[in-house]
């Protein structure tokens, strides 16, 4: 008997350590994990070598980045295009070259663009609770007690939900001119995760993207940023997890020569020469065909993107009214909140 208890604990147990199971996408919104690659880069500008101690001692200071641990933050970096390495005989955290590289050529991108009189369209997706409000508010500190405020003739302030509620996803783009007109899409999450981008998918989003393009203007630029539904490819190119025979026929079927000798290695050695000219988008694909294009962001590059102030100021603008925690009034509350955006609103965060 004791055999057998202790065999169901040790299966509760692992079950446990399931349910604490998280992806850190799903622990870190977007904006939280930009802070924290720009926190490695504050210490550079303080001639300070970052390493994951001193990291975690100011991100454990920092109220809008959530608790973690070191194993967490060292997962969360990797993804961040961080990179531990040696210097001389300190250990530091730098960002990978080619995300250096891939940022300024968005910079030089977007300034060529801009130099050349072109439109420019921002575009993302955010999220909101029926149950979120705002966090500071003024209070009578010298009421003690509902008695108090009762016998004073005075009032308590409202009650809180008592949690986040149902959440809404939203998408929308705009430019220096304002949003564009149309571009509104929003629908309530079905999924318990606190990644909004889980919840969209290829086809709906390039349903939606084609339904507003012949709306933007001729030769324009449209800036996004690099989500999986952003970027569904045309068509499948091998990789080192195909099989040596499944590539062998792709290569066949598109014309290129091997030989029946050559090892899996070999023939992925021709496929990454060839792979720029299949490897593309089917989203930057459809732009090009209406005469627009497609600008990518570099990787948690949230920063660069206008739209994300814009959509601070929408947010705002909900939680300062929402005293209902209802759905539908969250998305009255949203829709009024981005009619108050205007075009001088939008020229200035551009």
């Amino acid at each position: 008997m004791k055999t057998q208890c202790s065999y169901h604990q040790s299966i509760e147990i692992k079950e446990d350590r399931k349910k604490l199971r998280f992806r850190v996408d799903h622990k870190f919104v977007e904006l939280q994990k930009n802070i924290v690659r720009k926190t490695v880069h504050d210490f550079f500008r303080e001639g300070v070598l970052p390493t994951l101690d001193k990291l975690m001692e100011r991100i454990k200071a920092n109220d809008e980045i959530p608790l973690i641990g070191h194993t967490t933050l060292h997962t969360l970096l990797k993804k961040k295009y961080i990179t531990y390495v040696k210097h001389k005989r300190n250990s530091y955290l730098p960002e990978r070259d080619d995300l250096l590289a891939w940022r300024r050529q968005y910079l030089e991108d977007i300034r060529k663009y801009r130099a050349e009189g072109r439109n420019i369209y921002f575009l993302d997706e955010t999220w909101v609770n029926a149950g979120d409000v705002t966090v500071k508010a003024w209070h009578d500190e010298t009421i003690k007690s509902g008695r108090d405020d009762y016998i004073r003739g005075l009032t308590t302030e409202p009650a809180n939900p008592s949690g986040k509620g149902k959440k809404l996803i939203v998408l929308h783009l705009g430019s220096a001119e304002g949003f564009v007109e149309g571009g509104f899409l929003s629908f309530v999450s079905k999924k318990n995760s606190s990644e909004y981008h889980d919840e969209m998918n290829g086809d709906t989003f390039r349903e939606w993207f084609e339904a507003f393009l012949g709306k933007l203007h001729d030769n324009c630029v449209i800036v996004m940023d690099n989500a999986s539904y952003h970027s569904v490819r045309e068509e499948k190119v091998p990789s080192s997890s195909w099989k040596k025979n499944d590539i062998q026929n792709w290569l066949h079927v598109k014309g290129y020569e091997f030989r029946d000798t050559m090892i899996k290695g070999q023939l992925l050695s021709i496929v990454k020469e060839v792979r720029a000219k299949h490897d593309k988008c089917a989203i930057d694909t459809l732009a090009e065909s209406h005469g627009k294009i497609v600008l990518r962001l570099p990787s948690y590059h949230c920063e660069l993107n206008p739209i994300e102030m814009v959509w601070s100021m929408v947010k705002g603008y909900v939680t300062s009214n929402n005293s209902t925690f209802k759905m539908s009034d969250v998305l009255q509350l949203l829709r009024q909140g981005i009619e108050r955006v205007t075009a001088e609103n939008w020229r200035k965060f551009c």
